[in-house]
């Protein structure tokens, strides 16, 4: 059951963080000045980056158990 809920919720969730953390700096970015604006797309990417990375490495992992 523990194994259940954190392959199919924890593992979900943690691999989303940054993506939703980079959503929210974008959105709050829009209605500031161009620097900051600047400032929160390189730090959106690099979260998405991380999201990314995040899940290849969950899905390498996935499949070591697999095999």
């Amino acid at each position: 059951m523990k194994d259940m809920l954190i392959r199919n919720f924890a593992r979900p969730l943690l691999e989303r963080l940054g993506t939703m953390a980079a959503a929210y700096l974008i959105a709050r970015g829009l209605d500031s000045d161009l620097v900051a604006q600047l400032v929160n797309g390189v730090m959106a990417a690099v979260l998405v980056g991380v999201d990314l990375l995040t899940a290849r490495a969950s899905r390498k992992s996935l499949l070591r158990e697999v095999d």
